[in-house]
């Protein structure tokens, strides 16, 4: 059950981090089955409902599995390694922007991605579903979130 929930944990943290939005979450089936994957990884109770102790949990898995050496620091083949174990096909077209995207998740520039910085992946947009601001995120504000993102992205 563990590897279940951190495979799919790292699996949504891989579609945070790398996809296209407005090609992911285009009308249809699609951005439905991306929905339900996220509540799968993410609503760790099964009660409906994302609260922020459910989030630092997700993130916290997340940032141990990619973290191979176990030193608390992602380097850039960490980096790599834990983007193409989760989601091959968004790695590989994100490949040739590597170096970029590592640069722009250092934030103190210091040649390696603390928990901290790593945690920021897809956390804004998470954290910007909880649209009526209780600290708790329902399918109906993912639901209405990703509408507005959409939107936004389609014009």
């Amino acid at each position: 059950m563990s590897r279940l929930i951190i495979g799919s944990l790292s699996l949504i943290s891989a579609i945070l981090l790398s996809i296209d939005i407005t090609h992911a979450s285009g009308p249809g089936p699609r951005a439905q089955q991306m929905l339900e994957r996220i509540f799968e990884t993410h609503d760790l109770d099964e009660d409906g409902r994302i609260t922020q102790a459910e989030l630092s949990t997700v993130r916290e898995q997340r940032f141990s599995r990619a973290d191979r050496n176990e030193d608390g620091r992602l380097d850039s083949d960490e980096l790599e390694a834990w983007r193409e174990s989760v989601s091959p096909g968004n790695a590989r077209r994100m490949r040739g922007r590597g170096g970029e995207r590592f640069d722009s998740l250092d934030a103190d520039s210091d040649g390696a991605i603390s928990g901290e910085e790593f945690n920021a992946i897809g956390s804004p947009m998470l954290e910007r579903a909880d649209l009526d601001g209780d600290g708790v995120i329902t399918r109906t504000e993912l639901d209405s979130s990703f509408a507005r993102m959409r939107s936004r992205h389609s014009r």
